[in-house]
C-alpha cells in the first residue's frame, strides 16, 4: 500500500496540471507560406502560436486581440505566430497590408491546406483550443487565449515578464 501511495505521488507530481505544463508538442507543417516575413521558429524561448480562419469577417478581431495583447501586454523576447486559413489568399493579403499597426514580431503563416490543424488536431481537440504557448521545443507550456480569462492573462504576463 505504502509503494501504491509513493508511485501514485510521483505520478501526480509528474503529471501536468490545468493550462500550464501540459506535456504535449505540436507539431508545424513543414512548408510554410508566410506573408511579408520570413520566419524562424525557433527564434524565441516561448511563443504564441495561434490559428485563425480569416475568411471569417467576425475572426478578423482575434488577429486584433492578439496583436494589441502582443503589443501591449509581452515583452519584446516573444512573437506571435498566426496560421492563417483563408479561401482568398490575395485579398487577405490585401486587408493585412492595410493593418497599420501590426506588429513586426506576429508573424502571419498561411495554413492554405489545413496542415497545422490537421497535425494538431488531437491536441485541438483535446484542449479545446486553437491558441498555445510553447517553449523552443515547441512542447505546450500554456493553452487558451488570455482575452476573457483574467487568471490565464496572469499566466501570460507572468511567462512573459
Amino acid at each position: 500500500m505504502a509503494l501504491f501511495i509513493i508511485i501514485l505521488s510521483g505520478f501526480l507530481l509528474i503529471s501536468c496540471g490545468s493550462n500550464e505544463r501540459v506535456c504535449d508538442k505540436l507539431c508545424i507543417p513543414d512548408s510554410l507560406v508566410t506573408f511579408n516575413q520570413n520566419i524562424e521558429l525557433s527564434k524565441t524561448d516561448y511563443k504564441i502560436i495561434t490559428h485563425i480562419d480569416l475568411s471569417c469577417n467576425v475572426c478578423w478581431d482575434d488577429l486584433f486581440m492578439w496583436n494589441n495583447f502582443l503589443n501591449d501586454s509581452i515583452n519584446n523576447n516573444s512573437s506571435l505566430y498566426c496560421f492563417i486559413y483563408t479561401i482568398d489568399k490575395k485579398i487577405t493579403e490585401k486587408k493585412l497590408f492595410n493593418v497599420a499597426d501590426l506588429s513586426p514580431r506576429c508573424y502571419i503563416i498561411f495554413d492554405e491546406q489545413s496542415k497545422y490543424l490537421e497535425n494538431n488536431k488531437e491536441i485541438i481537440k483535446k484542449y479545446r483550443t486553437v491558441s498555445f504557448v510553447t517553449d523552443s521545443s515547441m512542447n505546450i507550456i500554456l493553452y487558451g487565449a488570455p482575452f476573457y480569462d483574467k487568471e490565464l492573462r496572469e499566466k501570460y504576463l507572468s511567462l512573459f515578464k
